[in-house]
């Protein structure tokens, strides 16, 4: 039995906040966080002898923000 979160966005914070989003996204500050987090997420995956594919959809997942960002030159959405 998995317990699923609900969480409720305060609509009109939301659209305030993603629309900062202009004046303080830097593709390549974000860019280098994605490929850190790529680069560690793949070194733990290696690093057992039992692969861990938790470790390895978090490594594609960053991957997949960087391409994201590359492509939209656009802070990765939230449902990514």
């Amino acid at each position: 039995m998995s317990a699923s979160i609900a969480y409720i966005e305060p609509h009109q914070v939301v659209k305030e906040l993603w629309g900062l989003a202009p004046d303080y996204f830097s593709p390549s500050v974000c860019g280098q966080h994605y490929c850190r987090s790529a680069r560690h997420y793949f070194k733990l995956a290696l690093a057992d002898d039992r692969m861990h594919v938790k470790h390895i959809f978090y490594a594609l997942r960053a991957i997949l923000a960087l391409n994201w960002i590359e492509k939209t030159d656009s802070p990765v959405p939230m449902n990514f």
